[in-house]
């Protein structure tokens, strides 16, 4: 029996909010070749229908039931473990996904062997882009952020694959190799910031996270759950601790919130794009520009 059957693993955690996780599902088997993937669903103790729902499932799926909420890095490595695909690609069940999403993951990762991750582009439920890929900071304190969105200075970056220091993980494709040899997903964070952590440590190893916007989706942010706020203070601090000193963000932001290359960063940043202006918020842009 071939070692990876499945070009793919999509792992979907859970918890709760079953009628995310039946949108996406039914969005996955549209839109998704079925000789491509198989699906991983790891449920952190659902109280609602979630169980009735994997109940009735059939086809290449399988399912980890967990008694309580382990978050979501534990949740993923799980799945991880489970996973009989080549290739790894964590969806949120707050997704739904459209035409043609996966291919490109895919082929970013078969085609560039220095590719530890991608990322795709996220869009609003109304269409405006919520994600297209992030840009490190470093603020007047020497805390660490990662939430400078490129296409806020430049609307076209949003339609433009790039290569950056972080996507989000709401859809993140990881090549597997890069992903068991880090134990996966860093478990000291707890629903917020992993993404992050994983990006850095690809970036820290001289391997590249890429943007790719042929992959595009419909993310409900935030819909699977409360807990995505509940350790944001403690998240963002570890954050900080694990990479200050190790690594040098993008950018720097003075005590009036604008943002400007760093200095320190050899490479002057990893996306062509102005010294920011208008402030960390940026504006909002609608999906539209053709990728190129």
């Amino acid at each position: 029996m071939d070692e990876h059957p499945f070009e793919a693993s999509l792992i979907i955690p859970l918890f709760n909010r079953a009628e995310y996780t039946a949108a996406c599902l039914a969005s996955i088997a549209e839109h998704t070749d079925p000789a491509l993937y198989e699906v991983v669903l790891v449920d952190n103790g659902s109280t609602d229908t979630t169980g009735d729902l994997l109940s009735a499932l059939d086809g290449d799926v399988q399912i980890v039931r967990n008694e309580k909420n382990l978050g979501f890095a534990r949740t993923c490595n799980q799945g991880a473990e489970t996973a009989l695909g080549n290739h790894l690609i964590f969806v949120n069940n707050d997704v739904v996904t459209l035409p043609g999403w996966l291919e490109p993951l895919l082929e970013v990762l078969e085609a560039e062997d220095d590719v530890a991750i991608v990322g795709a582009r996220l869009l609003f439920p109304d269409g405006l882009v919520q994600h297209g890929g992030m840009r490190t900071w470093e603020k007047p304190d020497g805390s660490i952020g990662a939430s400078l969105h490129p296409y806020k200075v430049d609307p076209e970056l949003a339609g433009r694959r790039a290569e950056l220091d972080v996507v989000a993980g709401a859809v993140m494709a990881v090549r597997r190799s890069f992903f068991e040899q880090e134990g996966g997903f860093c478990c000291d964070y707890w629903n917020g910031h992993e993404d992050v952590d994983l990006c850095l440590t690809a970036r820290s190893q001289g391997l590249r996270v890429v943007y790719e916007p042929r992959s595009t989706l419909i993310h409900h942010e935030s819909g699977s759950g409360p807990e995505r706020f509940s350790h944001v203070t403690q998240n963002s601090r570890l954050l900080t601790e694990r990479w200050a000193g190790r690594y040098i963000p993008e950018l720097v932001t003075d005590d009036a919130w604008q943002a400007y290359p760093n200095p320190r960063r050899q490479d002057g940043g990893l996306v062509d794009a102005p010294s920011w202006s208008g402030g960390v918020t940026g504006t909002t842009v609608r999906a539209g520009a053709s990728p190129r």
